[in-house]
């Protein structure tokens, strides 16, 4: 116990003759890592800002510094895609369509969205602002380019690091990030959430949630209303993760066609077989995939890679709410809405 003490005494001496030392030559001792705080964003540390200043430009040709003019102070939704993407990034862009519709007239307001493309060489501003229109994303939702070397910094200083993105690009199936990036610049709140989340959560937590609620909420709906899920349902839960950011059931058109009477326009094989790889349909130069495409632009259908399980249970589930006239609609701010839009 003696000893102890005694080492304890000897290193607390020796802490303050070191403190004594520094200080009579001019310098302070080092503060420990630990004990440092945490860097505010946008406000420079050690290792230089948290969000680069780095220069993007938008899908209307105007350049934006990406703290200075779209973080600072604001409260936002970044994600990253490109537009030749096959894979998750029209559900992506779809989810984010949902978002603002959910948020209504705030988004360019309070609120405000952002598409990064990961694939600058091939995403112009033009080829961007295509891309914007198709899927009917409205003001206050920018489509952004800039140098690879620029846009890889950003996806590093948000979390979402990708080795290669020339890779992913190139083979059109490579795995990038498709997390969304939501926060608040003035309370220096950050999440990042899955894109498969509902799209109500993620209007909820951008709009209201990190906004410490300070929007005033219309009157929710009863629970007696909410729509009911069955659990037990396989395809209704792939269809409501997959399929329902583009589609609705009896709901009328969104970004794609309403899946109601589907098996009378085409035959159940052909659906099946789209369902489960679009992308390879189209490359066999299918009529009916071609037409669709043409008709949808770069809101396509992506490959979500479904097992033949998964397949059959979606489209069970599509027949059977089409016959039992259940309607699967997309959310919308009609009606009385969570997150304080009209």
């Amino acid at each position: 116990m003696n000893n102890g003490r005694s080492w304890l005494a000897a290193g607390l001496l020796a802490s303050a003759a070191l403190a004594t030392a520094a200080l009579a030559q001019g310098t302070a001792p080092a503060t420990p890592a630990a004990a440092r705080p945490a860097a505010v964003a946008g406000a420079p540390d050690q290792q230089g800002p948290r969000f680069p200043n780095v220069l993007l430009t938008n899908q209307d040709g105007v350049q934006r510094r990406f703290y200075d003019d779209m973080v600072k102070g604001k409260l936002v939704l970044i994600n990253f895609i490109y537009t030749s993407c096959t894979a998750m990034c029209p559900m992506e862009t779809a989810r984010v369509l949902q978002v603002q519709r959910l948020l209504g007239e705030r988004v360019g307001k309070d609120v405000f969205l952002y598409s990064i493309s990961i694939d600058p060489a091939r995403d112009t501003p033009a080829v961007l602002k295509t891309y914007a229109q198709q899927f009917g994303a409205g003001p206050g939702w920018e489509f952004l380019t800039g140098s690879a070397e620029d846009v890889n910094l950003l996806m590093n200083r948000l979390g979402l690091y990708t080795a290669d993105l020339k890779q992913v690009t190139a083979t059109q199936r490579g795995d990038h990030p498709t997390s969304l990036i939501m926060g608040n610049d003035h309370t220096n709140r950050w999440v990042k959430r899955s894109v498969m989340d509902d799209a109500e959560v993620l209007a909820e937590v951008l709009g209201q949630t990190l906004n410490n609620f300070q929007v005033k909420r219309k009157e929710l709906p009863s629970y007696e209303v909410a729509r009911q899920i069955n659990p037990g349902a396989p395809g209704e839960f792939t269809f409501r993760a997959r399929c329902s950011t583009c589609h609705t059931i009896g709901g009328g058109e969104a970004v794609g066609p309403d899946l109601a009477g589907v098996f009378q326009r085409r035959p159940r094989d052909w659906v099946a077989r789209y369902v489960s790889d679009p992308e390879k349909v189209r490359q066999e130069q299918d009529s009916i995939a071609l037409s669709l495409r043409q008709r949808y632009g770069d809101a396509y259908m992506p490959s979500f890679q479904l097992d033949h399980k998964e397949v059959t249970d979606v489209l069970a589930f599509i027949e059977q709410a089409a016959s039992h006239g259940q309607k699967v609609a997309q959310p919308s701010v009609q009606g009385g809405s969570a997150h304080g839009g009209r």
